[in-house]
């Protein structure tokens, strides 16, 4: 699988996990604990794709971000 079908997959679920992760942190007070832990819990989910996105986008990250810091 090339590069971009993989981006077009991680993407979108780094959203929804983003999402989750935000709304279950505004709800905690509303949400049952086990629903909060449930929710909350997947935010592994949140730290592997964002490593795996940005491993993704890493020639990006290189010439954009790190020559700026070089100059």
């Amino acid at each position: 699988m090339n590069k971009q079908k993989q981006l077009t997959i991680v993407n979108p679920l780094l959203g929804i996990v983003l999402f989750i992760q935000a709304l279950s942190g505004a709800l905690h007070d509303v949400l049952p604990k086990l629903i909060f832990e449930l929710l909350h819990k997947c935010g592994w989910a949140l730290v592997v794709l964002a490593i795996y996105h940005v491993y993704l986008n890493w020639y990006w990250v290189k010439k954009n971000l790190l020559q700026r810091f070089k100059s």
